[in-house]
């Protein structure tokens, strides 16, 4: 294998005896496939094939979104171990902390919505525009939701004792975790598959990418709604109850 900068060239060989080169372009993330024969050789194999290939690279959205999820569970782990003091009033803490489930929950209903529209809409002329905005509203409402209510949360656990005191706080951030992982690995990866395939105007790529999404995205849902649920009530869904 031999690189130089910005390209990186690798040379493998095929099943028709010939020496496959590939050529990588670092800056546009681009491959380039050459098939020649090899050398000295008495068969005049025209083994040529010559395509562009994107690489799949994370968008800026889903960049945003990993490092969300992963300082939201690092807040977690940390105050799993002790109690983490609140900064302002239990009434500041809980206000923000509602903004956030708000714009978090917000998000994931109106999310699938424009898309749906936007896919059934005849012509579809706005799918692309509605994929876009999709990403868009992960930047700006999304993971502020996430962050006012992960932080908020835990500075509002203090005030039972921290995450562990309460069955219903520990039912919820464990919920919370598997929201998460599930969110930064199958939702994500099909939501950027989602944005692609409906930039490129590719109609079955974008059916199946919206239908993998939408099917993981309503796993996502359900957590959520159980941990909204256990916030209002304050009881426990299978732990038992604290006396």
């Amino acid at each position: 294998m031999r690189s130089s900068s910005p390209w990186l060239s690798l040379s493998v060989t095929t099943k028709l005896s010939c020496p496959l080169s590939v050529e990588l372009l670092m800056s546009t993330s681009t491959v380039k496939w050459t098939e020649t024969p090899p050398p000295g050789t008495s068969e005049r194999l025209m083994c040529t094939a010559r395509n562009r290939v994107k690489l799949p690279t994370l968008s800026t959205s889903a960049k945003i979104s990993l490092a969300s999820n992963a300082v939201a569970l690092g807040l977690l782990a940390i105050a799993w171990r002790a109690p983490l003091a609140a900064p302002f009033s239990y009434s500041t803490h809980k206000v923000l902390h509602v903004l956030g489930a708000l714009l978090l929950l917000g998000n994931l209903v109106a999310g699938p919505v424009w898309v749906m529209l936007a896919w059934f809409e005849p012509g579809r002329p706005h799918l692309a525009f509605a994929t876009r905005a999709l990403s868009a509203a992960d930047i700006y409402l999304t993971t502020p939701g996430v962050q006012l209510a992960a932080w908020n949360g835990v500075w509002l656990a203090s005030t039972f004792g921290g995450v562990r005191s309460q069955p219903w706080i520990v039912e919820s951030v464990a919920m919370l975790v598997v929201t998460s992982l599930l969110s930064v690995t199958l939702v994500l990866t099909w939501q950027e598959r989602l944005v692609d395939a409906a930039q490129r105007g590719d109609a079955r790529g974008t059916r199946l990418a919206m239908t993998l999404w939408g099917v993981f995205g309503t796993l996502v849902g359900v957590p959520l709604g159980l941990i909204f649920y256990e916030m209002v009530t304050k009881q426990p869904l299978v732990l038992p109850a604290a006396p």
